[in-house]
């Protein structure tokens, strides 16, 4: 076996040709080592992941030495706490923090994190399947995948559970979208109002909600024809100590191909015009000069909704217009590329998965073309 270079610490090969490395990171309540135990096939690659360990424990990053007794509630917050939440939007913590109380903590939050198992794990996936909410099985294992991975670099646990889980997966349904009656019936329900306008924007350029909220008149390009889309409006959880329970936030969108410009045709340019009064800052303003709420939006949505039972079978919601927007133009042979770009879509290809379901019929009516 090759000696021990100073500074090396343990190190040691074992029969089947493993070499490992024990370092001490802290002492228990009693006085005694807790070790961590690193290893590699390659004795380099080893030395370096050791060294690259006593840098972090140098840093003193936070390590909790009664491995033992953590349970996961315990160590879900100690990880969005400490090692998550700085770096997240406001948005996004808020969700992690609700699908952990929500969905992870019932089911798993007083089990032991050393004693957690896969078979447990996967139960929460299969749950929320069940449930129908795959999306937020999705998250949840995003989740929980980067808190135990954080917890086996800290010597909490020995293996991540989640990487024998199989999170299921929702099979694409159809994109919810109005019918040419209904889209119709819906403009004619329209109040003209700041309300009704901003239902009628949405339905002419595909804006998402807050994108639409968060326009400025600083936005419009007017000698250009188009709208620059930079922000977003967000409710978020507000600061402990605030009087309301959540704010609305403005931030920069998610992605770089959220940030766009997006043409105005003449439907959404004589809109533009109607709400033009040089005093307010959003376009879309309620009565007072502020910001659209999205609560008051979707109660709005509601109303028409109601008045049109029986007549408009969709489920109005404001994405429904987005996708409404889209069908419209895929129906009308708009090129894809371009509306991947107005839509805000990273790639061309999510745009064709999103909408997978309004293709073959276009395809069939663009072929039927040669018999006209």
């Amino acid at each position: 076996m090759p000696r021990r270079l100073n500074g090396e610490g343990t190190i040691y090969q074992r029969k089947n040709g493993l070499w490992c490395a024990e370092l001490t990171v802290g002492y228990d309540g009693d006085g005694k080592r807790v070790k961590k135990t690193l290893s590699s096939m390659d004795r380099d690659v080893l030395v370096k992941k050791a060294n690259e360990e006593r840098r972090n424990l140098g840093l003193g990053l936070p390590v909790l030495l009664d491995s033992g007794t953590v349970t996961v509630e315990e160590w879900l917050g100690e990880w969005l706490t400490s090692h998550k939440e700085m770096n997240l939007r406001p948005s996004t913590r808020d969700l992690y923090r609700d699908i952990i109380a929500n969905h992870v903590n019932p089911e798993i939050g007083k089990v032991r994190l050393c004693k957690l198992n896969s078979a447990t794990v996967q139960k929460i996936y299969n749950s929320l399947a069940q449930k129908g909410i795959y999306n937020t099985a999705g998250k949840t294992n995003v989740i929980l995948n980067q808190a135990f991975d954080t917890a086996v670099r800290m010597n909490l646990m020995a293996l991540n559970p989640n990487d024998a889980c199989t999170v299921p997966k929702q099979r694409k349904g159809k994109v919810t979208a109005m019918t040419k009656e209904e889209q119709k019936l819906f403009e004619e329900s329209c109040r003209d109002n700041a309300y009704g306008r901003a239902f009628l924007f949405m339905l002419s350029t595909g804006l998402r909600i807050g994108e639409l909220i968060a326009l400025t008149w600083a936005d419009h390009k007017e000698s250009e024809g188009l709208v620059s889309v930079n922000k977003t409006a967000l409710r978020v959880s507000a600061p402990a100590g605030s009087e309301s329970r959540t704010e609305v936030v403005i931030n920069p969108p998610k992605t770089e191909a959220s940030v766009r410009d997006v043409p105005l045709n003449k439907k959404a340019r004589a809109i533009i015009e109607k709400q033009k009064d040089g005093k307010n800052i959003f376009v879309f303003s309620n009565k007072s000069g502020q910001m659209l709420d999205e609560r008051n939006i979707r109660r709005e949505m509601k109303a028409i909704a109601d008045a049109n039972a029986g007549k408009i079978k969709t489920h109005l919601t404001p994405h429904v217009l987005r996708h409404t927007f889209a069908t419209r133009m895929i129906e009308k042979g708009a090129n894809i590329k371009a509306l991947s770009k107005i839509l805000g879509h990273t790639t061309v290809q999510m745009t064709l998965d999103i909408y997978t379901v309004v293709w073959p019929d276009f395809k069939r009516s663009t072929m039927e073309l040669l018999d006209e």
